[in-house]
């Protein structure tokens, strides 16, 4: 019970090591990370284009319903 102890307190006070981002290793994961990212940064990029013309047409439209407002 004791070595149990001994081991996983071994394993605990190891210290972490980290490969570079420009490790080999991490080329792959890398690349999908840098495809979703892409990935999502166009459909918000389009989502803003989306919303952006919906606002200027209800503001065109408001517009609209303000002068035939007033020219009653």
């Amino acid at each position: 019970m004791e070595e149990e102890n001994n081991n996983n307190q071994e394993i605990v006070d190891e210290p972490h090591t980290f490969l570079p981002a420009d490790h080999p290793l991490l080329q792959r994961l890398q690349a999908a990370l840098t495809k979703q990212l892409t990935d999502e940064h166009e459909r918000v990029d389009i989502e803003l284009t989306v919303n952006e013309q919906n606002l200027k047409k209800m503001e065109y439209e408001k517009e609209n319903i303000g002068v035939k407002l007033y020219a009653v």
